[in-house]
Formats: structure tokens, C-alpha cells, sequence
């Protein structure tokens, strides 16, 4: 463990450079030398300890010794050489320095001593206010924090669990379907008279209201007609029988289901309304598939494109079968033990879950379309999401502990050369962007989960199945339908009727 910063605390201050950079040198020294310290150990929640650490004042002396001994040799005192000045003066000039150097080292070495002595494995640093922490000047040095421990629970039996394989062998019917939406990528939306039928295209101003109460509006919304219609905090629900038949200058209302999770906490789980002043129709036309198109798309024949779209649909058949496997594995594991987690640290994490999740949505061999309208799903259902995420996270850490699986350099860097692929840059450019971003680590949790995954499911017990293909219904607009402010009362008119 390594001691935390508070909002108290001065991170410029020597207590907390003592207390969080101490020299290697001196931890190397001091490796050997083991306090003779009692610490008292207190669940305080789930995944929290409270630890209340004794340091006898015999320990500080000795302490204290060994950095004025260190100081008396190389001290450089004003009338004396190097190294001879009186050990009395040196305490007294020097006293309240060592004493900062003192309580960092103590404070850092009590805090290592006592997480691997009683197996404590925080997940967050200490709540530990160094500069309140004072040293007595007799008897012992006690003081107190609270930290974020991993859960702790029993390890499952991971072991000839029973898994359903997804399997299917790709007809011409299947490369068909797999090309229109391949076009659809490079369709050109056109201006369309005619009233609106499903899969066309509607330009509208939303206005979505609670009562009376105006709650947020959206200008020039270009959305598809499609069964549902997802915003990132909320559903639309038989948006397209709303929508086929609308004309440019129409309005229709429906109704929009907010997510139990928004970040309107007022509006969870409520219906709203929302209203669509339709500007405008469009349809999506699809390129013809002629020479031009097939050199743009970097194709020289349509047998090449057709065999590129068969590798995508067997691509897409092992991420569904690396999917469901992934997610019987984590039912059933999540099953056999009971993982207690808070909510706040629920909730910290929710970011860089998404981030991981959408991650994981890019290696899959999805399209844009379809990586948009999971990740919307997503983030309605985000600290779920992120919840049951932690608790298979903790699992498999437990597991890969027991299974002795370690994350290796040429591991990262072949990720990285996955993603420089998939991204068409460099790897040198893909690392540089994590790093900035913050997510090597996460990317590194990320193979070390995938990789126990993996091993847990080599021990598998396999059944075929026949894929169960879903067509994509919905679709995704990356915003909110009501802001995460509180409404305020609507000064216009009454809404319009449908």
C-alpha cells in the first residue's frame, strides 16, 4: 500500500514527498529492518478496512538514529569540516527536517509492511492525511486510515464448465445481405418527396418534454426510421410506426422510456414526451458496384469483395462465439460466489469501463452502425454494466492468480499492433495515443482477463449450436434525450398536437 493524498493535504509539501518518493537507496537499507509495529484491522464495508497502526517509540528512535548518523557524516555545518561536526548541534539544526524524513519513511514503511503482512490489496490508495499526522515526542506514533480492498471471496470451481457453441457455415444468401450493408457504409442520402417508409431517413427538431416542463430539444435530428430509436439515456419503442407515412412539415409525438441509470436522477424510469417536427425525408441510395466503386473500396473484382465480406461474417461468427462463451463462463462463475461491492467505487469506474467495452466493440469486426447502437445500449444501462463488469474483473484476477497467468510485454505490443491495424496507424502512433489517454493499464487489464478467459475455457466442455442471427432494429443517437439538470418550468406555448 502507498499512503494517499486528501484534499488537505499540500502535494509540494515534504510530508507527502517524504511519504510518497522515498529514495530507493534508503528502502533498500531499510528492506531488512522490520517494525516492531500492531496493527488493528476492521471491516468497514464491503471492499473498505479500517487499520489503526502502533509504532512503538522504539522503533522511531532507532529511526531517528540512523538518519542524524547519516546526517553527521556528510552534513556541511558552517566552522567545521565535513563530517565533524558535534552530533548535538547537528540535531538541533537539523531536528525538525529529520523528523518530516522520519515520519515518511515510517509512514511508508509501516504501510508495505503492514498490506503484505496481512495480505490487504488495495484497489485505490489510502485515506491518509500525512500532514495531521504528527510525531510524539514520547511513546508511540499511532495513527489511522481507511482503504478500498479487493472483495474477498472463496475461488469458484472454474473447471469442465459446460459452454454452448454458436456455429453456422455462410451461404451466398448470407455475403448478400453482409454486401447491402457493407454499401449502406457508402450510401449517399438524396433528398425524397414520397412519405416515409422504414429504413428512409427523417430530419426533425425534437422537443422532448415531462408534463408541461420543456427538458431539453435537439435541432435538425437525422435519425432512421427503425423499430426503436435509442438515445443514450432513454427508448423510443415502435418509432417506426410513429414515423412511416410523416411528410416534411408534419409532427408526431411519442413517447420516450428513460433508463432506471440516467444521469437525470429525477427522470429515472420515467416516460417523457418527445416531439418531432419533421423537416425533412431522405432515403440512403447505394452505390452501384461497378469498377470505379470496387477500386475505391481497394477491390479489383466483385469475387475479391465477396470473399473479403465471407471473412467478415466468419470474423463476426468468432467474436459471437468468443462472446457468448465469455459471457456462460462469467454466469456461471458470478453463480457460485457473492461479490460485495460499493457503490462508489461502482461508480468511478463506470468511464473506463465503457472505454474498455467500446474497445472491445472495435476488435469485433462490427460496423460502425452497429458499434454505435451497442455503445448507446451501453451507456443507458452503464452502472450495471460496470457493476457486473468489476465483479468479473475480481474473478478472474482471482482466478489468473491461481493459474499463475502473467501479462507480457509481447503481449501489449501485439495488442497494439492489432489495434494499428484495425485503426490503420503505426503502432509506434496506437501507443502513443493510449498513453496519452491514459489506457495502457486498462489495456493491459484487459489482456490479462482475456488471456485467464481463455485458459478457463481451454478446461471447457463444448456443445454446437446453431447461430441465432438477430436483425439490427434499432436505431442510435449518440446524445441524451433530457440533460442531467433539473427541468425548469417552460415559459412557450402549449405543444402543438400530432
Amino acid at each position: 500500500m502507498s499512503t494517499g493524498e486528501t484534499e488537505s493535504q499540500d502535494p509540494e509539501s515534504p510530508e507527502a514527498a517524504a511519504a510518497v518518493e522515498p529514495h530507493e537507496a534508503e528502502a533498500e537499507v531499510e528492506e531488512a529492518k522490520r517494525l516492531n509495529l500492531t496493527a488493528d484491522i476492521q471491516s468497514v464495508g464491503p471492499c473498505r478496512k479500517r487499520v489503526k497502526v502502533t509504532i512503538p517509540q522504539e522503533d522511531i528512535a532507532a529511526s531517528f538514529n540512523d538518519q542524524f548518523t547519516e546526517l553527521v557524516e556528510n552534513a556541511a555545518v558552517p566552522g567545521f569540516r565535513p563530517g565533524h561536526a558535534p552530533r548535538r548541534l547537528i540535531e538541533r539544526k537539523f531536528r525538525k527536517d529529520v523528523a518530516d524524513q522520519v515520519k515518511g519513511k515510517l509512514l511508508m514503511q509501516s504501510l508495505e509492511q503492514v498490506g503484505k503482512d496481512n495480505e490487504i490489496y488495495a484497489i485505490s490508495e489510502p485515506k491518509l492525511d500525512v500532514a495531521k499526522i504528527e510525531l510524539p515526542e514520547s511513546g508511540p506514533l499511532v495513527f489511522e486510515f481507511e482503504v478500498e480492498v479487493s472483495p474477498e471471496f472463496d475461488l469458484p470451481v472454474y473447471k469442465g464448465l459446460k459452454i454452448k457453441r454458436p456455429v453456422k457455415e455462410f451461404g451466398e444468401a448470407d455475403v448478400d445481405k453482409q454486401l447491402k450493408r457493407f454499401l449502406e457504409n457508402y450510401g449517399q442520402l438524396v433528398p425524397k418527396t414520397e412519405p416515409a417508409q422504414a429504413g428512409d431517413f427523417v430530419v426533425a427538431d425534437v422537443v422532448f418534454r415531462d408534463g408541461h416542463l420543456e427538458i431539453s430539444r435537439a435541432e435538425e435530428l437525422s435519425v432512421r426510421i427503425q423499430p426503436s430509436l435509442r438515445f443514450s439515456d432513454g427508448t423510443i419503442e415502435n418509432f417506426d410506426k410513429h414515423m412511416i407515412g410523416v411528410q416534411a412539415g408534419d409532427v408526431r409525438k411519442t413517447t420516450v422510456e428513460i433508463s432506471s441509470e440516467a444521469p437525470n436522477q429525477q427522470l429515472r424510469g420515467h416516460t417523457i414526451v418527445a416531439e418531432f417536427i419533421v423537416k425533412d425525408l431522405k432515403r440512403l441510395r447505394l452505390p452501384e458496384v461497378d469498377q470505379e466503386f470496387l477500386e475505391k473500396v481497394g477491390y479489383q473484382t466483385v469475387e475479391q469483395l465477396r470473399d473479403a465480406l465471407h471473412s467478415v461474417l466468419r470474423r463476426r461468427l468468432e467474436y459471437e462465439q468468443r462472446r457468448t462463451a465469455r459471457q456462460q463462463l462469467m454466469q456461471q462463475l458470478t453463480n457460485q460466489v457473492r461479490i460485495e461491492l460499493p457503490p462508489d467505487l461502482v461508480r468511478r469506474q463506470v468511464q473506463s469501463t465503457m472505454r474498455r467495452k467500446i474497445m472491445e466493440l472495435r476488435d469485433s469486426g462490427l460496423s460502425d452502425t452497429e458499434i454505435r447502437n451497442r455503445q448507446v445500449e451501453l451507456q443507458q444501462h452503464s452502472t450495471s454494466a460496470t457493476d457486473q463488469y468489476l465483479r468479473e474483473h475480481f474473478l478472474l484476477a482471482k482466478i489468473a492468480e491461481a493459474e499463475e497467468i502473467e501479462v507480457k510485454s509481447e503481449d501489449i505490443e501485439n495488442q497494439i499492433e492489432v489495434l494499428a491495424l484495425q485503426s490503420d496507424e503505426s503502432p509506434r502512433r496506437v501507443r502513443a495515443k493510449l498513453q496519452k489517454e491514459g489506457m495502457l493499464d486498462e489495456l493491459e487489464i484487459q489482456i490479462l482477463e482475456q488471456l485467464t478467459a481463455d485458459r478457463v475455457l481451454e478446461y471447457a466442455a463444448y456443445e454446437d449450436v446453431p447461430l441465432e442471427e438477430k436483425e439490427e432494429t434499432a436505431e442510435a443517437v449518440d446524445q441524451a434525450a433530457v440533460s442531467s439538470d433539473e427541468p425548469t418550468e417552460e415559459t412557450a406555448e402549449e405543444p402543438a398536437s400530432a
